[in-house]
C-alpha cells in the first residue's frame, strides 16, 4: 500500500517544472465519472456526444508523463473515488485531484518561483486578470480566453492545436485556470489538458483549478483561499496498491 499525499505531490511537481520535465496533469471528479457512463438520449447534441467520447478516452488512456487526478475519500464519496480507481489501469499516473486546492495554496510562492522564466500560455475565463497584474509574475506570451459557460472551452481545442504548430512551441508551461462557476456536468479543463497532450508532448499542460483566484480576481471565494481558514492547511491523502512514481 502507497499513500499519496498533496504536500508531496505539490513538492514532486514544483521539481519536475524546475527541471523542465514535460507532463500533463488532470484533475478529475464524480462529475466526469458520472458523465463518462450515462447513457445518452437519442438526438442528443452532437456536441455532449463528442464530449462524451473524449471524456472516457481522457479517463482511460495511458502514456507516459500523462497524470491523472483522482479525490481522496475525505472529499468525494467511497462509492466514487473507488469506481474512478478501477478505470485507471496505470496506478503509477496516480496523484490528487485537489491539486491546487487546500493546503497547496500555501505553495504559490514556490510555485511561482519555478514558474519564473518559463514561457507560460494561459487558458482563462475572459475576465481574468492574469497579464500585466504585478501580482502575478509570470511571463504569459500569450491567452486563450473562453466565456463562463458550457462548450467554451471545449470549442478552443482547434485552435490551441493551430496555434502550437505554427509557432513550433516547446517547453511552454500552459496553463488551464477554471472558472469560478462549475459549468453543465463535466469540468472541460482536464479533457482539453488530455487531448493537448496527445497532440505535443513537448510541452507541459497543468489545470490549475482556482488557486489564482485571489490574484486574477482581487478577493477569495472559495474557503482554502483564505489563509485563515481550516481548509488552507488541509493535507489530503489516498492510498493506493502500487508504488506510486512521478519520474
Amino acid at each position: 500500500m502507497n499513500r499519496i499525499k498533496l504536500t508531496e505531490e505539490m513538492e514532486s511537481l514544483i521539481v519536475a517544472i524546475e527541471t523542465r520535465q514535460n507532463l500533463a496533469m488532470t484533475r478529475f471528479g464524480g462529475r466526469e465519472f458520472a458523465f463518462a457512463s450515462m447513457a445518452l438520449k437519442d438526438g442528443e447534441d452532437p456536441r455532449v456526444v463528442r464530449l462524451q467520447q473524449i471524456t472516457k478516452k481522457a479517463l482511460s488512456e495511458d502514456r507516459e508523463m500523462y497524470f491523472k487526478g483522482v479525490p481522496c475519500y475525505s472529499c468525494t464519496k467511497e462509492q466514487v473515488v473507488d469506481s474512478l480507481l478501477s478505470t485507471y489501469r496505470n496506478k503509477d499516473a496516480l496523484t490528487l485531484s485537489c491539486m491546487f486546492t487546500n493546503i497547496t495554496i500555501r505553495y504559490m510562492k514556490p510555485l511561482l518561483d519555478a514558474i519564473k522564466g518559463r514561457n507560460v500560455i494561459m487558458i482563462a475565463p475572459w475576465r481574468a486578470l492574469c497579464v500585466q497584474n504585478p501580482h502575478f509574475p509570470v511571463n504569459v506570451r500569450y491567452v486563450f480566453r473562453y466565456k463562463e459557460e458550457s462548450f467554451s472551452q471545449f470549442n478552443l481545442l482547434g485552435e490551441v492545436r493551430k496555434f502550437i504548430s505554427k509557432h513550433n512551441l516547446k517547453d511552454f508551461i500552459f496553463m488551464v485556470a477554471e472558472t469560478q462557476k462549475p459549468l453543465g456536468s463535466i469540468n472541460e479543463s482536464n479533457i482539453l489538458i488530455n487531448e493537448l497532450h496527445k497532440f505535443n508532448k513537448d510541452n507541459t499542460y497543468i489545470n490549475v483549478g482556482n488557486i489564482f483566484d485571489p490574484v486574477f480576481y482581487g478577493e477569495a471565494l472559495l474557503p482554502y483561499q483564505n489563509l485563515k481558514h481550516m481548509d488552507s492547511y488541509k493535507n489530503c491523502v489516498i492510498d493506493i496498491p502500487e508504488e506510486k512514481k512521478w519520474f
